[in-house]
């Protein structure tokens, strides 16, 4: 979907259906289409470049938790492995439920500026990046960890300039 001029802000509610260690889901934006199905007979103009916020379910010695970190994806090599850099590192989400609905929010500010939300409430790290601040595409994915298969629900995704 094309996403708007920034400032704006991505809201989705999003929850894992199998709880596995390393599960992953999350959304991307600033996003390069060309407006063909992906992948054609090249991935030129095919999301090679974007932003991905990606939230990773864990399960570590029988503590539960979920943690968040942003990414900057400036391409992927011959095996379609992201190449980028961390912009935020994995950092927990502190008092979020790690198994049940959580409204994540990223707001992508006027001056690059990229900051995060668990049900409304401010995350710590953020950003400043305007690499990819144009009116790019978005949308949400869920990505299979090292223990199995991801299956992902989302809901009430919304997008809105300010």
């Amino acid at each position: 979907i094309l996403g708007p001029q920034p400032p704006y802000e991505i809201e989705f509610r999003a929850r894992l259906d199998e709880f596995r260690d390393k599960a992953q889901y999350g959304a991307v934006f600033g996003g390069d289409w060309h407006g063909a199905p992906c992948p054609g007979d090249t991935t030129d103009g095919c999301f090679n470049h974007y932003y991905e916020f990606r939230v990773r379910y864990r399960d570590v010695a029988g503590e539960k938790y979920l943690e968040y970190r942003l990414r900057r994806i400036d391409g992927h090599d011959g095996n379609n492995v992201e190449q980028g850099e961390d912009l935020v590192e994995w950092t927990r989400a502190e008092g979020v439920n790690a198994e049940d609905w959580v409204k994540w929010s990223v707001r992508y500010g006027s001056r690059g500026g990229i900051s995060f939300k668990a049900n409304n409430s401010e995350l710590p790290g953020s950003a400043e990046d305007k690499k990819y601040d144009a009116p790019f595409y978005f949308g949400v994915y869920a990505k299979a960890g090292e223990n199995g298969d991801t299956e992902a629900r989302f809901d009430k995704f919304n997008i809105a300039a300010d």
